[in-house]
């Protein structure tokens, strides 16, 4: 927030979008709630694509750039946070389980920076489909495929944190299915000049943990 701050920018908090704000064909700006409006060069998005196609208003996309965000193919989805007195895997950032009822595959972000966790302590990311409105149960099953993969995992947990994610979280929007994946996602560059998309629903690896890093360089490398 300092670094906008020093470049001139100003936050708004609390502060919906109601629209984005068109002449032309081009971005200029966003409306807020409050009715203000905020001129701006350029809009970026990260509100996901059926937000876009709200904010925007579907008559104002390319007849293709609208099928397209129609036929994204949405993903409940949930994570799982743990810290750990250990590290579950400690060669490799992360681990694919194709084998597990629930769990897809658990990152590792403390392998990259231990400072994440506290001296000694370790997070994983567990990542998993939710299938059926049963949360509790949902989150059982999660617990069922870890004790499985790592017998020793009810002694090494210190904390859990269950996030869980439906179609109103933005990253749950454009699923990671074939054909929804790595390139085949949304390029940060929209058909209206002006306007820039970024976050979990843009190119990027495929692996939801580089898909927001990957997603922010590209953008960049577009505006550069």
């Amino acid at each position: 927030l300092q670094v906008v701050r020093r470049a001139g920018g100003r936050l708004f908090t609390r502060s919906p979008v109601t629209r984005i704000l068109l002449e032309a064909w081009q971005a200029v700006g966003v409306q807020l709630a409050t009715g203000e409006q905020v001129r701006a060069a350029r809009v970026i998005h990260n509100g996901g694509p059926a937000r876009l196609r709200r904010l925007v208003g579907e008559e104002n996309l390319p007849a293709d750039y609208r099928a397209r965000l129609r036929s994204l193919k949405d993903v409940p989805c949930g994570a799982l946070v743990l810290g750990l007195r250990e590290p579950l895997f400690p060669e490799v950032p992360m681990l694919l389980t194709p084998g597990a009822r629930r769990v897809v595959g658990i990152f590792a972000p403390t392998f990259f920076d231990p400072t994440l966790a506290p001296p000694d302590r370790h997070q994983v990311d567990v990542f998993f489909p939710l299938e059926s409105e049963d949360r509790r149960a949902e989150l059982a099953r999660v617990w069922e495929d870890l004790r499985t993969l790592f017998p020793r995992l009810d002694a090494l947990v210190e904390v859990a944190v269950p996030m869980l994610f439906t179609g109103g979280w933005t990253g749950a929007e454009s699923g990671q299915y074939v054909g929804q994946t790595g390139e085949a996602r949304l390029s940060p560059q929209t058909p209206i000049e002006g306007l820039y998309l970024v976050g979990m629903d843009l190119q990027g690896s495929a692996v939801a943990g580089d898909i927001v890093p990957l997603g922010v360089r590209r953008l960049l490398e577009v505006l550069a």
